[in-house]
């Protein structure tokens, strides 16, 4: 009889059935998911890991799931990944799939190039009225994690420093005038001798006419839109009859995308008329505005001559009471970087701090130039917050 037993411990054992010293974690206690991602740049075979630290946009970030993680996979941890390429036509259909590097399961690779020739890819245009086919190299990570593997990642991500961006300022600056940002999509193929465009009816008035010209990229349907009127009907209507005639092309392909624009400025004068074309703006920045020559300075930053805000300057408040202690305030900057207004954008509850608060801001704050696209000095907003906890 004992001997039976042992038999059987050892064929269950030999057999590969489960042992609690090593069984794997609970189905709930298991993080699943799949990531597809692309580098919108990256047509090339040759380099096909770029893909991997890419970007994800429609309709590849839709294209895999954890659901599509086979069902004897889906309970043991494991992380894999694969490479595909998929061709696809100049009218956005796929026309074929190939494996550029294998996860350790086939089935993943099968599936994953199933469901990239079942969807429908967004048409790349190279120029207006001129789509291409194209090469989309996609990385899948394929990954079942522990909950406390995904607890220690998301702490590591939390670590990380913050990248160097530049501050943001005005949601409306990509959209008012004088412009203060553009996306850089297309550029001007050839730049006409404006003066022989001067209409006749404008009896020599001269003005600036800033204007955004809109290319749709499937028909090269064009679109004028005024942002900063020269004054005259009569120049306003000519910038926009001789900007529609403009040959645009693009800098970058234009993939998914629906218009694409550019702004422009028509400088009409009774002679030397011309026409003035965005900066490309640069980070980090590499020039000032007071140096020679044109410059695109899309934000600002603080001066080393701006003076600090301290526990002194709030003396006659001390022991204020605040229902919040974090007061926020944007602040009307000029052409030289100084301060003219300040409004509340967030009260401390305590008028008499937020009136000073906003005085010591437009009093101590100093802020570097910056221009416009087209290289001119311009006034803008700042967007500011002061912790009053040791300040009061």
């Amino acid at each position: 009889m004992r001997y039976r037993i042992a038999v059987l411990i050892f064929s269950l054992a030999a057999s590969g059935a489960p042992c609690a010293a090593r069984s794997d974690p609970p189905a709930d206690e298991l993080i699943r998911e799949v990531w597809v991602s692309r580098n919108p740049n990256l047509d090339d075979i040759s380099h096909p890991e770029t893909a991997l630290a890419g970007d994800g946009r429609p309709p590849w970030i839709w294209l895999l799931g954890s659901k599509d993680i086979p069902p004897d996979l889906r309970d043991r941890p494991f992380r894999t990944h694969n490479i595909i390429a998929v061709e696809v036509d100049a009218t956005g259909r796929p026309q074929g799939c190939s494996i550029l590097r294998r996860s350790f399961d086939p089935r993943l690779d099968s599936i994953a190039c199933d469901r990239a020739l079942s969807v429908r890819y967004s048409v790349r245009y190279a120029a207006p009225r001129k789509p291409v086919a194209r090469t989309h190299v996609m990385g899948i990570r394929w990954r079942v994690l522990t909950r406390a593997e995904d607890e220690a990642r998301r702490e590591l991500w939390a670590a990380m420093p913050p990248s160097p961006t530049p501050p943001r300022y005005v949601g409306g600056d990509e959209l008012g005038w004088p412009r203060l940002a553009w996306r850089q999509g297309t550029e001007l193929a050839e730049i006409p001798q404006l003066q022989r465009f001067y209409p006749a009816e404008a009896l020599g008035r001269e003005g600036t006419v800033s204007l955004e010209l809109g290319i749709w990229p499937e028909d090269g349907r064009t679109e004028c839109e005024i942002g900063a009127s020269s004054g005259s009907l009569v120049l306003d209507r000519a910038a926009c009859r001789v900007a529609r005639k403009l040959d645009l092309r693009f800098n970058d392909a234009c993939e998914g995308c629906l218009i694409q624009s550019i702004p422009l400025q028509f400088v009409w004068r009774r002679q030397g008329s011309h026409i003035r074309t965005p900066i490309r703006e640069t980070w980090p920045p590499t020039r000032v505005p007071d140096s020679a020559g044109r410059v695109f300075v899309g934000w600002r930053a603080v001066k080393p001559d701006a003076r600090p805000i301290t526990r002194a300057d709030f003396e006659p408040l001390r022991g204020a009471r605040v229902t919040n202690s974090s007061f926020g305030a944007r602040l009307v900057v000029d052409q030289r970087g100084r301060p003219q207004a300040c409004d509340v954008s967030q009260s401390s509850g305590n008028r008499s701090v937020d009136e000073r608060a906003c005085a010591l801001l437009v009093k101590r704050m100093r802020y570097t130039r910056r221009t416009d696209v087209f290289g001119d000095l311009t006034a803008d907003y700042m967007d500011v917050r002061l912790d009053l906890d040791p300040l009061l």
